[in-house]
């Protein structure tokens, strides 16, 4: 009795899936249209691609003490890519994790000119990393680009 009833499901199905399928289509093609609408938009990319190369910059010359680290740098950059300002933090605090942070960020000097559009930003770069003297090490780290808006 059971299979009789598996046998009828599986034939019911395979007579409407093309059915299912034309109806599932339009549904479909509407949500690839509002897909389309949501991509994110060329400011949004320019300032992914800014904060990826900058990363990139920093990373190459980062060297982190050993220990727990977590530093965040912050800095106001100008259009041309001029730093305004700088602020740098750690937790724990750690003015050896903080003072590797600078360092990479310095060397990534001079930074590139902010995305077109972009008179301002605030630059929020995280550092994360675990070390120890016996050579077991990760690290991670983020660029955060923020528009400053200038009223």
């Amino acid at each position: 009795m059971k299979m009789r009833n598996l046998n009828c499901l599986l034939a019911s199905l395979i007579i409407l899936s093309p059915l299912l399928a034309a109806q599932a289509a339009p549904a479909a093609k509407n949500t690839a249209k509002k897909l389309i609408r949501q991509s994110p938009s060329t400011d949004a990319a320019a300032g992914q691609a800014y904060s990826a190369r900058l990363w990139n910059r920093i990373l190459s010359s980062w060297n982190y003490p050993d220990g727990n680290n977590h530093v965040t740098l912050t800095a106001v950059v100008v259009a041309d890519g001029t730093v305004e300002s700088m602020h740098v933090t750690s937790s724990p605090k750690s003015p050896e994790a903080e003072a590797s942070a600078q360092a990479a960020f310095d060397k990534a000097k001079p930074l590139d000119a902010l995305p077109t559009g972009m008179p301002k930003a605030t630059v929020v770069i995280t550092f994360n990393s675990k070390s120890d003297p016996h050579g077991d090490s990760s690290s991670s780290g983020s660029v955060r680009l923020d528009p400053v808006n200038s009223k």
